[in-house]
């Protein structure tokens, strides 16, 4: 699927399932970067999957404005900015 499709509005199980296998991977990914607790980093990944299929059902989505209000939702649940920070920055210099 291309990052730019539109995402189905994710009102059955079947959908937000799809969208978590798809997404969860590179999300966790990111987290963990972050050195937060077990805890913590489960509850930044479950409040931010919940908070954006939420949006999902009220309006329609590509993959990548998906994934981007996953990470802002990550960063409002606790995600540090600067774990971001410090992976753009190893992005670039690699």
């Amino acid at each position: 699927m291309s990052l730019q499709s539109s995402i189905v509005p994710a009102k059955n199980q079947k959908n937000q399932g799809s969208l978590y296998d798809l997404h969860a991977p590179k999300l966790w990914g990111l987290i963990l970067r972050a050195h937060l607790s077990q805890p913590q980093s489960e509850a930044v990944l479950i409040k931010a999957f919940v908070n954006v299929l939420k949006q999902v059902d009220e309006k329609e989505m590509t993959e990548r404005d998906f994934f981007a209000a996953l990470i802002r939702s990550a960063l409002h649940e606790g995600l540090p900015l600067t774990c971001l920070h410090a992976i753009f920055s190893e992005q670039r210099r690699g």
